[in-house]
Formats: C-alpha cells, structure tokens, sequence
C-alpha cells in the first residue's frame, strides 16, 4: 500500500502551509525541486545594502499555492450555489499556483533574457511539456493540458496591448479566476509584496488576502470579470502603492541596479558563445565561477580582464574607479551621454554601461481592475481612486568603469566629475 507523503512548510507571513501529497511529489521533481536555489529577489541577494534580501522561488511559490487555495475556499462559501468547484480544477489551479515561476533561471528577473533566453513563461510551459508524461502519472489524467492552455493564454495577455476581449463566456472557476492569477490585484503579488517587505525590513503589511471577501463576479460584454466592491479600495490602494514602493526602493534602487548591470555583463562576456552550459547553471554555480575566474592568473586576453573587473564588483563590492548615476528625466540622460560620448572618443579606456527601468502603479490597458461602486455600476480603478492615478517611475542608469589597473590621466578624471 503506497504511504501518502505531506509535508508542512512554515512561511514567515502566512505561517504553516500544509503540502499535499501530490504536490509534494510534483516538488521531487528535478526542475521543481530546482526551485529552492532560485531566489525570488535575482541579483539583489548580492547587496551589501539589503543583507536580508534572500527568499527562494519555492517559498514564494507554495506561499502563492497557500493565498490561491484560500482564494478558493472564499469563492465556494460565497458562490457555491452557482458554480461548482471541482477536484479537477482544484489541482489544477494548485499546480498553476506551485509551478508559475518554474520556468525562471538563475537570479530570476535580474538575468531575464540575457543572451537571447525565452520569457520566463514560456520556459515554463517548456518544463511542464518536459515533465508531462510524469505530472499526469501522478495525478491520473491529463492535467497538463489544462495548466499549460491557460499559461499560454496568461502569454498573450502580457504581450496585448489591451485587456483581452476574447475571454470565453463559460462561468468556469478557472476562467473567472484568470486575473486573480496574473491580474493587478492577484496571488502572486500579494505574496512578494508581503514577504519581500517583511525579509528586508521586518516590517509587516495589512493581510491582503482580506481583499478575497470583497470580490464579486459580473458580467461585461457577456463576459464573466472579477470586480470589487467598493469598501475594498483601502486594501487595493495599499497594495498597489506598496508594490510600486518596493520597485522604486529596492528594485530600482541604484545599488541594486547597479549589481543587476555588472552581473548581466558579466554572463554577456563569459557565456556569449556557450549559451546551453550558462542555462542550466544555478546561482550556487555562477558565483563560483565568478569565484574562479578570479584566480586564473592569465591577464593577457582583455576579455579575461573584464571579467575579473566585473566579478570583482559583484562578488566583493570592488568600487573603485567606479561612478553611477541614475536619471529620471530622458533629456538630462541623453545630454548626459552626449558628453560622455564625447570623453570615451578622447580616452579608449572607458567602459560605459547603461540600462533603463520603468513602472507605473497600474495600467488601465491591462490587467485591469473593475470596482463596484456604491451606485452598483462598474468601473475602473482610476476612476474612483485618486491616489493611483498617474504615479509612475522611469529610470536611465549610466555605470562609468575607469578600472584602476590601467592608466587613467587626471584630465579624464576632471572631466568625468564635472558633468556628474
């Protein structure tokens, strides 16, 4: 008789999150599995500034899986007379929930697309394609299928311009459930709101999860949408305006920009001709790398150079020769680099690098959010909330590398510090 295998999981926000058993053995699973040595804030574990910056995708994930099942507990006390949750699709939002970001590499976001890499999504469609005949296996039927179309559909939503309007009219839980799994307002970023503030500060914020009995399903264009009710604004503005806050605090901020730049350099310089050995590195194996590129002691290939310079900051704060700056306004970034163009053509010697960031903390055209208001019409966020209107962020940094091995005159120095 086979033994059932179950598993609790203590997250630090939502406390013990119990680990069914077939999700347990979807979790043995190597890409699964993989999922611990992934770390959910990329490259900012590599801060001085934030040394509690470090959670792993699994726990994200399962705090996900544990936010979503919540979810559906609330939406079968409050509409259990009008839609029936079945098993079926139980699992299916469950393996949604634990495997969305299966699919990320090494530092996550940080590294995203560096030498060409797919989305994250669509890396994980691949897995679960790679893993389907032993999914299925473990939960008797073809369970792939159903998780892998509505990834797909999760894929053209993010790469529309607007909201869809093609979304089918069946009063399905998953179908209605669709934007509370890739919405503004939905599982996955409660849970990293939430646990990223409290793993770096300390600090914890109102229970999102509040937000579920506040939910409501109507009809627009003879579709089923999620909305609101309008006592839940409170909650939706606190989320979104934390959210962007973590963006513009720690994701922005120019200490981590500035890792995220050396770090993608240095994968760019290192694993340019060998993109298969760089995808199935794991962070552990990048830094070690790093680690050792620093002792080879063959300094004659300039290529050799820069990666030691670039591991060098990375791995052991190594700043100097080094100025940065962050822009928020397009115009002084651009005349910025003209003079700085201008610099590089007198002195070979100059390494710049640059990089933009933009955010804002909603977007109407998707993902958007519908409100209930008090006279029963339906609405959009930005028409009953103030606070969230127009509040975006849109960053350029420029990362100036005059490495101290080589000979820098004092007039290139002079120059540099005066347009900072």
């Amino acid at each position: 008789m086979d033994q059932k295998l179950e598993m609790e999981v203590i997250h630090p926000c939502f406390g013990r999150i119990r680990i069914s058993d077939k999700i347990y053995q979807i979790l043995r699973l190597p890409d699964f599995r993989d999922l611990h040595e992934k770390s959910h804030l990329g490259s900012i574990r590599l801060s001085r500034k934030f040394l509690n910056a470090n959670y792993s995708r699994l726990l994200h994930s399962v705090g996900v899986m544990a936010l979503q099942n919540q979810l559906i507990e609330v939406m079968q006390r409050k509409y259990g007379k009008y839609i029936t949750i079945s098993q079926k699709e139980r699992e299916i939002l469950e393996l949604l929930a634990i495997g969305h970001d299966v699919g990320h590499g090494p530092f996550s976001h940080s590294l995203e697309g560096v030498l060409g890499k797919k989305s994250h999504e669509e890396c994980t469609i691949e897995i679960f394609q790679k893993h389907a005949k032993e999914i299925n296996k473990i939960y008797g039927y073809d369970i792939c299928s159903s998780v892998i179309s509505v990834m797909e559909n999760n894929i053209h939503v993010k790469k529309a311009d607007e909201s869809p309007t093609n979304m089918p009219t069946d009063i399905s839980i998953v179908s209605i459930l669709r934007s509370l799994l890739i919405g503004a307002i939905d599982c996955d970023r409660m849970e990293y709101v939430t646990t990223a503030r409290y793993m770096i500060t300390g600090q914890k914020l109102e229970d999102y999860s509040k937000l579920f009995d506040y939910i409501t399903i109507t009809f627009l264009d003879d579709s089923p949408v999620v909305a609101f009710e309008e006592a839940a604004l409170p909650l939706i503005e606190s989320l979104l305006i934390n959210r962007f806050d973590q963006y513009n605090s720690l994701y922005y901020n120019e200490e981590s920009a500035l890792i995220e730049m050396v770090l993608r350099e240095y994968i760019n310089k290192k694993w340019r001709f060998n993109h298969a050995e760089f995808e199935n590195m794991s962070e552990y194996e990048i830094l070690a790398d790093a680690k050792k590129a620093l002792k080879n002691r063959v300094i004659s290939a300039n290529n050799t150079l820069t990666i030691k310079r670039l591991a060098n900051i990375f791995l052991y704060d190594e700043r100097e020769g080094i100025f940065f700056k962050r822009f928020d306004n397009k115009s002084a970034y651009e005349y910025f680099m003209k003079q700085l163009n201008d610099i590089q053509s007198d002195f070979s010697g100059l390494f710049i690098c640059t990089a933009e960031k933009r955010t804002s903390v909603y977007n109407s055209k998707k993902n958007r959010v519908y409100i209930i208001d008090k006279q029963g019409r339906l609405r959009d966020l930005t028409e009953v909330s103030q606070k969230i209107n127009n509040l975006s962020i849109h960053y350029y940094y420029v990362m100036i590398d005059l490495d101290p091995i080589y000979y820098v005159p004092d007039e290139i120095y002079e120059r540099i510090q005066n347009i900072l």
